[in-house]
């Protein structure tokens, strides 16, 4: 079977835990005040307050507005929960299903809009 978003013998995985520590990284350096990637540019220092959505779907800055809050939600929640965790290796690997792998698919979906 062949498939575009499949790689040989599990590297998509591997691909997306590098890319979450890219990003995880970048936050960091965004806390230190030290340089960070330029498409991590949008990354805020502040957790973004939910808000009521009135774009529309057909308008590609409100759709890249979207992404952008899901993108840096997703981040900073990940950050924070590793960053709260006496046993760092251990999170990491609790933490990849549920919140590196959204967070770093959710970063590139951001990055391609």
């Amino acid at each position: 079977i062949s498939d575009l978003n499949r790689t040989w013998e599990g590297d998509n995985y591997v691909l997306f835990q590098q890319g979450g520590r890219l990003i995880l990284k970048n936050l960091s350096n965004l806390f230190l005040g030290k340089p960070i990637m330029k498409t991590c540019e949008f990354i805020t220092p502040e957790l973004p307050e939910p808000e009521h959505f009135t774009g529309s779907l057909d308008s590609l800055k409100d759709l890249l507005k979207l992404l952008t809050i899901r993108a840096n939600t997703l981040i900073h929640e990940t950050g924070a929960r590793l960053q709260m965790s006496k046993d760092k290796v251990e999170e990491w690997d609790k933490s990849l299903a549920y919140y590196t792998y959204p967070m770093t698919h959710a970063y590139f979906q951001r990055f391609v809009t």
